[in-house]
């Protein structure tokens, strides 16, 4: 698994590296970053969370190798 930004949909509102700077830093241009390109089980609430408070619905999980898994709900990300 890993996190993806979607910079062209992505409104550089900055919640996402405000609330969980540990998974994100901001670039040059205020584009999120992730820190962490492949997080482990640990991150897994974090993830879900800023998937469901990104504004633009621009962060993603990809499945290592596959599609992107479409943004999803805490719940469908728990454990």
């Amino acid at each position: 698994m890993k996190i993806e930004v979607d910079r062209a949909a992505c409104l550089r509102s900055t919640q996402c590296s405000y609330l969980h700077p540990e998974l994100f830093d901001r670039d040059a241009e205020d584009f999120p970053v992730p820190k962490v390109q492949h997080p482990g089980e640990d991150l897994r609430e974090a993830i879900a969370d800023a998937i469901e408070l990104c504004p633009a619905s621009a962060i993603r999980l990809v499945e290592d190798g596959n599609e992107p898994m479409a943004a999803r709900a805490a719940s469908d990300l728990g454990p």
